[in-house]
């Protein structure tokens, strides 16, 4: 976004329920309940919801190498 007046960062803007804000993250500092909350999120580590990816979805690695070994089995038996 733009720059801020105040000290030249970029302003953020957010929706929220179909009405949007525009926030200095440099100049306006988060309410004292959200920076609790981020604080202890470091300190845990990231929520689930954000170390899911494409890789970390399904089944494992040794799961898909033991699913193999039961389809090259059973294509034996055939």
């Amino acid at each position: 976004g733009e720059p801020c007046h105040v000290c030249g960062a970029a302003i953020q803007r957010s929706v929220v329920g179909g009405r949007g804000t525009h926030v200095c993250r440099t100049c306006q500092r988060p309410p004292r309940g959200t920076a609790r909350a981020v604080a202890s999120r470091a300190v845990r580590g990231p929520r689930w919801s954000e170390r899911v990816t494409p890789e970390t979805v399904g089944a494992t690695r040794s799961e898909r190498a033991a699913a193999r070994r039961r389809s090259a089995r059973q294509g034996e038996a055939a």
